[in-house]
């Protein structure tokens, strides 16, 4: 373990407890011989900490009498806190790639200053951890802008919107609501003051977003989640159906392990696996369920699985 480590993990031993802790104790928070472990406590020692010894309890502890509990100079990570910031460094990096990257590059180039200052071996972890956006679309960066000054001012958005479903263009006034990053892509759950509720907008075919002076209309929280988080998948709404979808022992594994919705029900049989999901649009379901190709058959409801029959029967005419 590095000396950067071990000081980190002895303050944190010290400092996650209310009484003075023990030099066997330390020992074993660090893994390290005992004369390792006053190595450190010589080292925390030397950074300023007010480290002292209860012979009485024969253990150490922190004197914060003097005013607030000290704390270890400038920002500290372990091995777990540092992968997380070079994830979170790299999701910046795949944002700003497309988004906002004259905003957010200042960000990111802090980030690299606290992993080269902190963390010696973040340049080879970096080179270790990648976050492909597999199936991303690319947004306008000045849609992006003004959907997320929208949302943060609580203001109503004038825009052009390109429907993928009917291709038809037309005009709408949005009050966002939320920003949502899903399955790569970035959508925006608003009330659409045309169609008098709410709707998911897809950014990726947005145009001429203009920021209105009018005050965005709000939406509780709950009425958000059960209107646009109750279905399966991004074309949500209150969910309607409950289909039933049997895996075969083949794809039973992989579908087993996976959360396709969080009110879904799983049953593991000899043979297969039955899987129960909420929805009302079926168009991403049926997708899903396409991909498993013969591993995967609806049971229930029949307009379900009529309409995965139709998809597949459609596919294999043209190998025919």
């Amino acid at each position: 373990m590095r000396q950067f480590d071990r000081a980190y993990r002895l303050y944190q031993a010290i400092r996650a407890r209310r009484y003075p802790v023990g030099l066997a104790v330390l020992r074993e928070e660090l893994e390290c011989s005992a004369s390792t472990a006053k190595r450190a406590i010589r080292d925390l020692r030397t950074l300023g900490a007010p480290l002292e010894y209860d012979p009485e309890q024969r253990g150490y502890y922190f004197d914060d009498r003097g005013g607030s509990p000290w704390e270890l100079p400038g920002l500290w990570f372990n091995e777990q806190e540092l992968l997380a910031l070079l994830v979170m460094d790299d999701t910046l990096r795949e944002i700003s790639s497309r988004l906002l990257e004259s905003s957010l590059a200042p960000l990111r180039e802090r980030v690299a200053k606290l992993l080269a200052a902190g963390a010696p071996g973040a340049k080879d972890l970096r080179r270790r951890v990648r976050l492909p956006a597999i199936g991303a679309r690319r947004v306008d960066a000045g849609v992006f802008g003004a959907v997320s000054s929208a949302l943060v001012r609580r203001r109503r958005l004038q825009v052009i919107y390109n429907a993928r479903s009917n291709s038809q263009r037309s005009e709408r006034s949005l009050s966002p609501q939320r920003l949502v990053l899903y399955r790569s892509n970035w959508y925006l759950d608003a009330w659409c003051h045309i169609r008098r509720g709410l709707r998911s907008f897809s950014l990726d075919r947005m145009q001429d977003c203009e920021l209105l002076d009018s005050v965005a209309r709000e939406v509780d929280d709950a009425e958000l989640d059960r209107v646009m988080g109750g279905s399966y998948g991004i074309f949500s709404g209150e969910p309607r159906h409950r289909a039933r979808i049997r895996f075969s022992r083949a794809a039973a594994e992989w579908v087993a392990a996976e959360q396709w919705h969080p009110d879904q029900r799983g049953t593991m049989r000899d043979s297969h696996y039955e899987l129960e999901i909420p929805y009302n649009n079926p168009t991403e379901l049926v997708m899903d369920i396409l991909r498993h190709g013969p591993e995967a058959e609806v049971l229930d409801p029949p307009e379900l699985r009529e309409l995965v029959a139709a998809r597949l029967d459609a596919a294999a005419k043209k190998y025919v």
